[in-house]
């Protein structure tokens, strides 16, 4: 049945009323980034506002690595090891730095860590100053399609709300992920 609701059904949408929970539970900006295969890359395709009117203005439709920030690595740690190496390869380039991705092996390191626990936590790998956190969304078993996630000023980030702000955000995502068919294909968050 969701098989049928998304054959008709842009992912997009459906992302919407998802982003609008974890926005109303957590006052944060939440955004969609889907998974551009061909392209190797991540593209904000939908952006629902918190409460918060200091907020960071995401740009939408903008294609942009999978690397930096929890938008991108939230999908990144879920691809295919070949598909990593092969984005790794890419060397690409840091929009806060100006400078190329390095540390490869951390990086992995890093991936392992976002598999584990289920989501991943960033401090300006894409804005200067601001937090992200990114949860991954898939259409069905072990295929990521794009990441959920929270991005919020730096000076309001309170490193004893992680857990409740990953529990919200996990907890959509997977029912997303639901939605799109991956009923229990999604990876659960471990402490």
């Amino acid at each position: 049945m969701s098989g049928l609701v998304v054959a008709r059904t842009d992912v997009t949408s459906i992302a919407e009323t998802f982003l609008q929970e974890v926005a109303d539970a957590t006052g944060e900006t939440c955004a969609f980034n889907l998974y551009l295969p061909s392209e190797g890359m991540g593209m904000i395709a939908k952006v629902v506002h918190g409460r918060h009117p200091l907020r960071y203005e995401t740009q939408v439709f903008k294609i942009s690595p999978l690397t930096f920030g929890a938008t991108g690595r939230a999908v990144l740690a879920f691809l295919p090891g070949e598909t990593i190496k092969k984005i790794l390869e890419r060397n690409d380039i840091s929009p806060v730095t100006g400078l190329p991705l390095s540390d490869s092996p951390a990086l992995q390191g890093e991936l392992e860590e976002i598999r584990r626990r289920g989501y991943v936590i960033t401090k300006g790998q894409r804005i200067q100053g601001a937090v992200g956190m990114g949860a991954p969304v898939f259409k069905g078993p072990g295929l990521v399609v794009g990441a959920m996630c929270i991005s919020m000023p730096e000076t309001r980030f309170e490193d004893s709300k992680e857990e409740e702000l990953a529990s919200i955000l996990v907890d959509q995502a997977r029912k997303m992920s639901g939605v799109l068919g991956a009923h229990g294909n999604a990876p659960h968050r471990k402490r």
